[in-house]
């Protein structure tokens, strides 16, 4: 019979011997990157129509009034809906919340 060892190892440290290794480091967070940079979508260019309509929507705005907005952020298309906290008509910036978005990246509005 196989002799046993004088020292037992810990039961907190025999554990350890069967955690996951990961042989490359940062794989998988390259992987994730990757997989988001494949993911994103180019910016759809407003119709003239569109453009008219978001205008007009635009025009009436103001302050307090609460707001569905579509708009395009880092290749990809995002929601923002609640009030308007902010509305810069001069430095063409729209802030729904803390969400601040720029009039260039807006595609759609509900008010």
């Amino acid at each position: 019979m196989g002799k046993k060892p004088k020292n037992r190892m810990p039961i907190s440290e025999r554990a350890k011997q069967f955690s996951p290794f990961a042989a490359v480091t940062g794989l998988e967070r390259a992987l994730e990157k990757m997989e988001r940079e494949l993911a994103k979508i180019e910016k759809i260019e407003l119709s003239e129509e569109s453009a008219d309509k978001l205008n007009r929507v635009l025009s009436e705005l103001k302050k307090g009034d609460r707001i569905n907005a579509e708009y395009y952020c880092d290749g990809e298309y995002l929601r923002a809906e609640g009030s308007v906290t902010l509305f810069d008509k001069i430095n063409r910036i729209l802030r729904i919340g803390e969400t601040s978005i720029e009039f260039d990246d807006l595609y759609k509005i509900e008010i």
